[in-house]
């Protein structure tokens, strides 16, 4: 849309040309002024999208960021899944990953055959998973905790 100002436009008129945004140029306090012209540049064939080189992928890409930050949590175990192997029937699920034998922490009991996920890096032999605490993966050579490979 071209619009055409007068040097003779009122002052009125060029200020509502101008909160419309029709013609921000013409916008200076207290005078009118006539806008320059324009000069547009068109894309060449030089300018096209698919000549563009490709982006390199490292450090800073934030697919290699979420990469990179998956591969060390999967080697702190997050993420990890696990079959429950038992000797008497269960295993105990603790608050804290503290002594096995521990009575006053347990919230729940993983029964044979149970699937369990790490949800946090390993304690030394201890696994917090999506039961809702920690388990003792292996204890005096029985591995309560088998993991599943996927």
């Amino acid at each position: 849309m071209t619009v055409h100002v007068s040097p003779f436009t009122s002052l009125p008129m060029v200020l509502i040309l101008c909160l419309l945004q029709v013609a921000p140029s013409m916008c200076f306090l207290g005078r009118t002024t006539i806008p320059r012209k324009k000069t547009m540049r068109y894309a060449s064939p030089e300018d096209s999208f698919s000549q563009s080189p490709t982006p390199k992928r490292g450090e800073s890409d934030p697919l290699h960021a979420a990469l990179k930050i998956r591969q060390d949590q999967l080697k702190k175990g997050i993420g990890k899944r696990y079959i429950v192997r038992t000797q008497q029937g269960f295993l105990n699920v603790h608050s804290e990953s503290t002594n096995p034998f521990a009575l006053d922490n347990i919230v729940g009991q993983l029964a044979e055959g149970d699937v369990v996920t790490s949800i946090d890096a390993y304690e030394g032999d201890w696994v917090c998973h999506d039961k809702g605490g920690w388990s003792i993966a292996s204890f005096r050579n029985f591995t309560w905790l088998e993991p599943i490979d996927e």
